[in-house]
């Protein structure tokens, strides 16, 4: 084989992989949104399904508590390019500050509101009810506290 630019080259180091990743999974959770808003439906309606959807792949946890959910919650929010800012409980209660992983510049382009985008959050609540748990989130500013209690 040749060397140079007409041999494929793929950037296939972790970080770049990685970035990638982030980069998919906001697109593809967007674009659920968009999806469910250009059918007649909600952010909320797309939001509900996937979270309902998505209980069976929570069952290794169900029973440990509310700082292992909110561990999980967070460590799903910083592989999809998210920032944990503070991560602190028990398997009582547990609370977290996360950051907005969808700029403004996103909504924007494509035309989704702050509400639609911060609907994504109420995925948790089925599967919190799954594994009887309580699940609230709030915006605070451009982060979220996000708590689970038993």
């Amino acid at each position: 084989m040749k060397k140079g630019h007409d041999m494929l080259q793929l950037d296939l180091a972790p970080e770049h992989l990685y970035v990638h990743a982030q980069q998919n999974l906001l697109a593809m959770s967007l674009a659920g949104l968009l999806y469910a808003k250009a059918r007649g439906g909600s952010a909320t309606d797309f939001v509900e399904f996937v979270g309902e959807k998505a209980i069976p792949c929570w069952e290794p946890i169900r029973g440990l508590g509310a700082f292992e959910m909110l561990h999980e919650v967070s460590v799903n929010l910083a592989a999809a390019g998210g920032q944990v800012l503070a991560l602190s409980g028990n398997a009582a209660q547990a609370e977290a500050a996360l950051s907005d992983w969808v700029s403004d510049d996103v909504r924007t382009i494509l035309g989704l509101s702050r509400d639609d985008t911060d609907a994504l959050w109420d995925l948790y609540k089925p599967i919190a009810t799954y594994l009887e748990l309580q699940y609230t989130w709030a915006r605070v500013g451009e982060h979220f506290v996000v708590k689970v209690r038993q």
